[in-house]
């Protein structure tokens, strides 16, 4: 008796845990339709409830669970949650090993991801290393033309866009679409994507016609394929509408620009951080086509609307920094300081009770005073910002990384230039670690400090700084960039001044060996970086 019960048992549990085992697998159907429609959040909280069950009901090594560490990774990304990325991607790969071994594709897959969290959190050389070590490979595997080693290869391209290698995140963007154009064709949304990366990328080197010619067909393929109101339109729209005012195309930039703020009105809510956004977008556009009063009326309804955010909601400090953020870029610096005030009041009573939130809001509030040449009210704001990054994030975080580089800029608008030194000494050793020595980005602090030193008469040290900088930056953008040419012209005039202070004899310093130098060193840098 009892052992038929126990059967019985058996058996009718076995029917409910294929009954929810099916449940589950429609849950995840649905949840992929959410990030095929653009609805990040939905996706990755479905994603979640998905793998949770999982892993409770079939167990972390059953196939099924394994299998969806991908979407899991993939739904993180989404949310920019990198840290628990890395975490996921670093557990995944320990399973994946030890059921697979290092051959099979899941575990290929896993190593992907843990290179793109890598990449998104700032540890570029990390991310490059595992690129090149752990993933290259796969490509003898499984072929030039799998599906998931172009996958990896377009991974692998953000990463060296992050470290400043644009030519040759460009020449595998290109490799790419090389591949998907004849595989699954110029209509696919996988192609799209590649394609709007490319755009992206020839824009940041200043090739502005070229990207608009992408970045236009891939806008119009992008409206037939994924609809008009999808994400992946809209930031086509929005990087087509910001290339077009580069080109002086005023009109079209500002039909596209109202194209992308009705889009968002009609389908977010009004408070939603990316319709206020796309509302400046369009103010900016009609300013820019000189339509001011259009463009004003714009501005105040945006003001009116963050004016009323509740300053306690979760959602107030990011929607604000990244509204100032956007002005900022605009040199619309006024304007941000208003939009700062109207919500949060006196940036002195923010200072106290610090947070994370506040620390970023605070540092776009600071660019905006050292941008107005206000430093000394800017150093009060990075020196606790600083301060506040440091203590919750670490020196090495990029975000820290990043406040104590404006607070380095303060001092030296102050011309409290060893104090601006120490500042960038840090910023440089930091950048070096986690973009590597020739990222544009390592470039900005070689010039920073290379000015620190030449303001307190180093010579010596500035001439090798400013050498290295224009090599890198040449290297970066070419010798007809217009930063290039004018810190050449700078350094020049530079290197004359300072033979006639006679602070050392710069006509017979050779720059050459000095270069040469600084390049034997950076190659037992890399080298050491390596081990």
């Amino acid at each position: 008796m009892y052992q038929k019960s126990a059967a019985n048992l058996d058996y009718h549990t076995g029917i409910t845990l294929q009954f929810w085992r099916e449940l589950n697998f429609c849950e995840h159907w649905f949840a992929r339709l959410f990030e095929a429609l653009g609805f990040a959040n939905s996706f990755a909280e479905m994603i979640r409830k998905v793998f949770e069950w999982r892993e409770n009901k079939l167990g972390i090594e059953h196939m099924d669970t394994v299998l969806l560490f991908y979407d899991l990774c993939n739904s993180l990304a989404h949310t920019e949650d990198y840290i628990e990325m890395e975490k996921v991607a670093r557990r995944w790969i320990n399973i994946s090993e030890k059921l697979h071994g290092n051959d099979e594709k899941t575990t290929f897959m896993a190593y992907a991801e843990l290179g793109s969290a890598l990449s998104r959190l700032w540890r570029c050389e990390e991310a490059e290393y595992i690129y090149n070590t752990k993933l290259k490979p796969y490509e003898s595997i499984f072929g030039p033309e799998d599906r998931t080693v172009l996958e990896v290869k377009h991974k692998h391209a953000i990463n060296l866009e992050f470290l400043g290698r644009l030519k040759e995140a460009t020449r595998i963007y290109r490799e790419i679409l090389d591949v998907d154009r004849i595989i699954i064709g110029d209509k696919h949304p996988q192609y799209l994507a590649t394609a709007y990366c490319l755009g992206d990328v020839l824009a940041d080197q200043k090739l502005y016609e070229e990207s608009e010619c992408i970045l236009l067909r891939v806008f119009e393929q992008t409206k037939r394929v994924l609809g008009l109101a999808h994400t992946g339109t809209l930031e086509t729209a929005t990087k087509l509408a910001a290339i077009l005012l580069k080109r002086s195309k005023l009109g079209e930039a500002e039909e596209l620009s109202k194209f992308v703020m009705q889009q968002r009105q009609h389908v977010l809510r009004p408070n939603h951080p990316d319709t206020l956004v796309a509302e400046q977008d369009y103010a900016f556009a009609l300013q820019k086509n000189h339509k001011y009063l259009e463009g004003e009326e714009v501005y105040k309804d945006v003001f009116m609307r963050v004016k009323n955010l509740r300053v306690e909601h979760k959602d107030t400090f990011d929607t604000l920094r990244t509204l100032i953020k956007q002005l900022c870029s605009q040199e619309n610096y006024a304007k941000g300081e208003d939009m700062y005030r109207s919500v949060l009041g006196d940036w002195k009573t923010n200072l106290q009770d610090m947070n994370l939130t506040k620390a970023n809001a605070l540092h776009e509030l600071g660019y905006i005073y050292v941008c107005q040449k206000r430093y000394e009210e800017a150093e009060v704001i990075l020196k606790k910002v600083f301060e506040t990054k440091k203590n919750i994030l670490g020196i090495a975080d990029m975000s820290t990384v990043n406040s104590l580089s404006l607070l380095g800029y303060c001092h030296t608008g102050l011309s409290k230039y060893h104090e601006a030194e120490d500042a960038d000494r840090i910023c440089l050793q930091q950048r070096e670690k986690a973009y590597g020595l020739e990222a544009e980005r390592t470039m900005w602090s070689v010039r920073n400090l290379a000015n620190d030193l030449n303001n307190q008469g180093k010579y010596e040290e500035s001439a090798s700084l400013y050498a290295r900088y224009l090599s890198g930056w040449r290297e970066l953008y070419g010798e007809s960039d217009s930063d290039y040419i004018e810190y050449s012209e700078m350094y020049e005039n530079m290197k004359k001044r300072w033979a006639r202070e006679e602070a050392r004899s710069f006509a017979q310093l050779d720059l050459e060996s000095i270069f040469s130098s600084w390049w034997m060193n950076k190659t037992l840098h890399s080298d050491a970086n390596c081990v």
